[in-house]
């Protein structure tokens, strides 16, 4: 105002002592309408980057024979072509059959490059391992395999980005079985941009301990109940316009955080809300799990398993994001608050133009 008032004191001009002030506003309005662009371009540049690097390796191995074995890849895209790996058996067994990478062996198939193999395996000799040959270095992907047997007996394994030999041990104890569908679904759930983001928001429309237990113990049950009604083949859904409408539910509940409106009904049943869009969710948990396969002889125990890895997985992220807004919140207590940032409204735009572009894009493939 002191400024203001010397340049009014020079000029005798009453007009513009009106107008600076009004071009610092529009100028001001012109920095946030640029910042919001600018986080647009920068949410669909991390959603393309983002929406498939997570996926594992997934190695299927299938007995047709006694001897006769087939072997099928799929990699993610965020592998270079150079970079794919090739896959053999390990054991008493000789390739047969093997496209070459030129032709179809080696073929990009939306959002993963796809191989076959078959081989012939010595009398009564089962493959040992899996082997992954990477021609450059390991990309840091872990892998799944999983194996199934001439009488449909299925067995999963898991490895971590660091192996390249898989053994294939043909007898699997309960507590085996419980480690690798225990890891699978902490897997999935850190991996799991669209779940991650959602329970992100959740977190932030809660504010207290209390509305966010709500949250949190409705969606587990929500995901919990159409996890295993879905896995056990009681419910069936396309997995792509699940996908779709999983990224629609983080598009809501963004818009809600932007809102701030405290008389809406996610804000007034936040356990109804949560545990509505946990049933959703749980859909697409299932299509991973069902993916992959449950061990006959072991169902119960792969799918209680999986589905605590979740939940383990899930708190975890929880207490860590719970630690960085408590850090925040004691390291912006000085700043006084026109410097503090809104947390839940600054995130709920990157938030909802991630989600935005994930429900297109998997619309999209739907369709195709």
């Amino acid at each position: 105002m002191a400024e203001l008032r010397a340049v009014y004191g020079r000029s005798g001009s009453r007009v513009q002592m009106v107008l600076m002030p009004r071009t610092l506003r529009q100028f001001s309005l012109s920095l946030r309408v640029l910042g919001r662009v600018s986080l647009v371009i920068a949410s669909v540049c991390a959603a393309q980057a983002w929406s498939h690097d997570s996926r594992p390796v997934y190695i299927e191995v299938i007995q047709d024979t006694a001897v006769n074995y087939s072997v099928t890849w799929r990699v993610p895209d965020s592998v270079e072509a150079a970079a794919v790996p090739d896959i053999d058996l390990a054991g008493d067994c000789r390739l047969q059959y093997s496209p070459s990478r030129d032709s179809e062996g080696l073929y990009q198939i939306r959002v993963a490059y796809q191989g076959l193999k078959h081989y012939a395996c010595a009398t009564d000799a089962l493959p040992t391992a899996v082997v992954l040959d990477y021609p450059q270095s390991n990309p840091s992907l872990s892998t799944i395999v999983r194996v199934t047997s001439q009488d449909g007996a299925v067995a999963v394994f898991h490895a971590l980005p660091a192996s390249r030999r898989i053994v294939l041990a043909s007898n699997t104890s309960k507590a085996q079985v419980a480690y690798e569908y225990l890891s699978l679904g902490t897997l999935h759930i850190w991996g799991g941009f669209d779940h991650l983001l959602f329970v992100t928001c959740l977190v932030l429309m809660a504010g207290l301990v209390k509305r966010l237990l709500l949250m949190i113990t409705g969606f587990t049950v929500g995901h919990s109940l159409t996890l295993i009604l879905a896995t056990l083949g009681l419910i069936r859904v396309p997995i792509l316009a699940v996908e779709a409408v999983i990224a629609l539910s983080i598009v809501f509940v963004a818009a809600e955080l932007l809102r701030d409106q405290k008389d809406t009904w996610s804000w007034r049943s936040p356990l109804l809300m949560a545990a509505c869009f946990g049933l959703l969710h749980g859909l697409g948990f299932a299509g991973a799990i069902v993916g992959m396969g449950l061990p006959e002889n072991e169902i119960v125990t792969a799918l209680l398993a999986f589905n605590i890895g979740v939940e383990l997985g899930q708190l975890g992220y929880i207490i860590a994001l719970m630690l960085a807004l408590a850090l925040y919140r004691s390291f912006s207590g000085g700043l006084g608050s026109t410097r503090r940032v809104a947390v839940p409204r600054v995130l709920a735009w990157p938030i909802g133009v991630l989600a935005a572009f994930w429900f297109f894009e998997r619309l999209f493939l739907s369709l195709a």
